[in-house]
């Protein structure tokens, strides 16, 4: 699978905080819902922080990319 970088460096450390975040508040959320929700956003922020690349991105036609 073809992954285009389409994240610029801002964004992909937005991301990792954000994944982090998350992370922290799978241990605070009180009920199993709320932690599966955490879950599920930390590993999409962190698999696309990682990557450079945001599926969501390529559908709207976004690149935060450096020029």
């Amino acid at each position: 699978m073809n992954l285009a970088v389409n994240e610029g460096r801002v964004d992909r450390t937005l991301r990792g905080t954000g994944a982090v975040v998350a992370l922290v508040s799978i241990v605070a959320c009180p009920n199993r819902v709320g932690k599966v929700i955490s879950a599920a956003l930390a590993a999409f922020l962190g698999v696309t922080a990682a990557t450079g690349s945001c599926p969501c991105y390529r559908l709207l036609g976004v690149n935060t990319l450096d020029k």
